[in-house]
């Protein structure tokens, strides 16, 4: 596949190619795929210790994870954070919510620069009510993560995002 060659896949997604972009989680190298398996990986795991701090109500396990010159988008009006001091009065008040909020994912979508992942992946956000219910909705995650001197990721971006219902005459059908 060459540089400016238009590919149709299978899920009726146009995708421009690029030598050395990310495609569905791969690298081209030589016209032939590979699969970003150490990124994924990485971005899963980070992924989910800020779940599993989130859940146990741990402000200080989901701080150890952002960069403290941070930035987070969250998907309700005014959910915003930059720094340490915001990052922290941010989930302190996230974390002391009645219910309880999570993620599940599909395989992250991932490419490594340097030190730095950037990242996005389809998910589903999981609120657990108090009563022990649960309500599940569309979400998505994207952000950039930094190896920090100590040798283990931080978030510098974090989003999450709540996909809106398509328009009849979209683009993307």
């Amino acid at each position: 596949m060459r540089s400016g060659q238009y590919l149709l896949e299978s899920c009726r997604h146009l995708v421009y190619v690029v030598p050395g972009a990310l495609v569905n989680s791969a690298r081209w190298v030589n016209n032939e795929a590979v699969a970003n398996h150490e990124e994924i990986e990485l971005v899963d795991s980070v992924l989910t210790q800020l779940v599993d701090a989130l859940k146990a109500h741990k402000v200080e396990r989901v701080l150890q994870l952002f960069r403290a010159d941070a930035v987070l988008y969250g998907s309700e009006v005014g959910q915003e954070a930059e720094g340490g001091p915001e990052l922290r009065k941010f989930f302190t008040e996230f974390v002391a919510r009645p219910e309880t909020y999570g993620w599940t994912w599909e395989t992250p979508r991932a490419v490594k620069r340097g030190e730095i992942v950037f990242f996005i992946v389809p998910a589903v956000n999981v609120i657990t009510w108090p009563d022990g219910s649960q309500t599940s909705r569309p979400y998505r995650l994207s952000g950039m993560l930094e190896k920090a001197y100590a040798g283990h990721w931080e978030f510098s971006f974090f989003n999450g995002a709540e996909p809106v219902p398509s328009r009849v005459g979209s683009f993307v059908e």
